[in-house]
């Protein structure tokens, strides 16, 4: 399966956006405001959801890297401070395990 890089899909939707700006202004001349408000109500909306979906998985690769993070710092530590914590070896990656009240994606 091909990759499709976040450029390609730009250079798509900007190119698809005018090419139909453009047929919507030659078809039905200057006077359809309506459409190129549709037209760009619908670019907004597009924009903003590529914006969240990039947001969160941003948020969710964070939350990864942070999790591993303290599993690499729990595992550094001895016995003994492990049990101090209320922890031991076998419980580790338990405890860094994303809780039920995080989003999963």
């Amino acid at each position: 399966m091909r990759k499709i890089h976040f450029a390609t899909v730009i250079a798509i939707f900007v190119t698809t956006s005018i090419a139909s700006h453009v047929l919507a202004v030659g078809a039905l001349g200057p006077v359809a405001p309506d459409f190129v408000a549709g037209l760009r109500s619908g670019t907004a909306a597009l924009l903003r959801r590529l914006r969240n979906r990039f947001s969160h998985g941003l948020a969710a690769a964070r939350s990864y890297l942070a999790r591993r993070a303290a599993l690499r710092e729990l595992s550094a530590l001895g016995d003994r401070e492990l049990r101090d914590m209320g922890l031991d070896r076998g419980r580790i990656e338990q405890a860094c395990r994303p809780g039920p009240w995080e989003r999963r994606s």
